[in-house]
C-alpha cells in the first residue's frame, strides 16, 4: 500500500480551499451589492418623498389662500431637513430615525425610533434668482449615507411654480 507523501497531501489540500474559498468569496461580493442596491433604492426612494412633500406643502398652500412657499421658509435657499410626518421643516441636519412601523422620520432616536444611516437635505433656489417673490423655484432634494466608510448619495431635481 502506497501513501500520500506530504507534497501530494498540500497540493490537495490547496485545491480544495480554492474550490470552496470561490463560493464564498462570490457570495459575500454578491450579498455586498444587494446591500447596496437596497440602500440606492431606499435613498432614492426617500429624495422623492422629499419632492412630493414640498409639492404637497405648495398645494396646501394655494388651496388655503396663502403665500405659495409659507412653511418652507428654512428651505430657501436651504438646506434645510423635512419631516412628512409630522409636517415640520428645520435647519437642523440630523439623520432620519425608522419606527416600528417602517416609517422614516426625523423623530428624536428613542426605543420607538431606530437612528439609520440616511441623511435628507432639501433646498430650494428661486429661478430666477429672486428671493423676494419667485415664481419658480428648484427643489433639489439630497440623501446622503455612508456604506463601509464609503460615501454615498441620491439627489432628485423637480422645478415648481407658483400657481397664482
Amino acid at each position: 500500500m502506497k501513501a500520500f507523501t506530504l507534497v501530494e497531501t498540500l497540493v490537495a489540500v490547496t485545491i480544495l480551499t480554492i474550490a470552496i474559498v470561490g463560493p464564498y468569496s462570490s457570495a459575500q461580493h454578491s450579498l455586498i451589492a444587494a446591500l447596496a442596491a437596497r440602500d440606492q433604492l431606499t435613498g432614492s426612494t426617500l429624495a422623492e418623498e422629499g419632492v412630493e412633500y414640498v409639492r404637497s406643502v405648495r398645494d396646501s398652500n394655494y388651496f388655503l389662500g396663502e403665500p405659495w412657499l409659507e412653511n418652507l421658509d428654512a428651505c430657501t435657499p436651504g438646506p434645510c431637513v423635512i419631516d412628512p410626518t409630522d409636517n415640520t421643516e428645520s435647519g437642523v441636519i440630523k439623520p432620519l430615525t425608522l419606527d416600528a412601523n417602517g416609517v422614516y422620520s426625523q423623530r428624536a432616536v428613542s426605543a420607538a425610533n431606530k437612528a439609520t444611516i440616511f441623511t435628507r437635505t432639501v433646498s430650494l433656489t428661486p429661478i430666477p434668482d429672486d428671493a423676494e417673490n419667485p415664481t419658480e423655484v428648484l427643489v433639489t432634494v439630497t440623501v446622503s449615507w455612508k456604506e463601509h466608510g464609503t460615501p454615498f448619495s441620491a439627489k432628485i431635481f423637480a422645478h415648481l411654480t407658483n400657481w397664482q
